[in-house]
């Protein structure tokens, strides 16, 4: 890979070397293509985005629950299930017996 005549990566012997002065001249070989930024603070703010939306994301994974925490929980709710079902649906008191 080049740019402007000077090689980024040269591989010498069992090694990569890098920023060689001279391109080969291989009928492969292509040119890298430069990238001119024309207002910086929108890749600072891009990349700010970017690290935000992954930090989010990690912080929305719920932590795990043990078995027993799960049937604890669900005995609530079950509990909680009944107790509506015993209220008058128009006072919203419990039924007279």
């Amino acid at each position: 890979m080049c740019v402007d005549q000077f090689a980024l990566f040269v591989k010498r012997g069992n090694g990569l070397g890098i920023g060689a002065a001279g391109c080969p001249d291989q009928p492969d070989s292509r040119a890298v293509a430069v990238v001119n930024i024309e207002h910086p603070i929108l890749v600072t703010l891009g990349f700010l985005i970017l690290v935000s939306g992954f930090l989010f994301q990690f912080l929305s994974i719920p932590s795990t629950k043990t078995i027993a925490q799960l049937r604890k929980e669900l005995k609530g709710l079950q509990k909680e299930e009944q107790a509506k079902q015993k209220l008058n649906p128009h006072t919203k008191l419990p039924h007279s017996k």
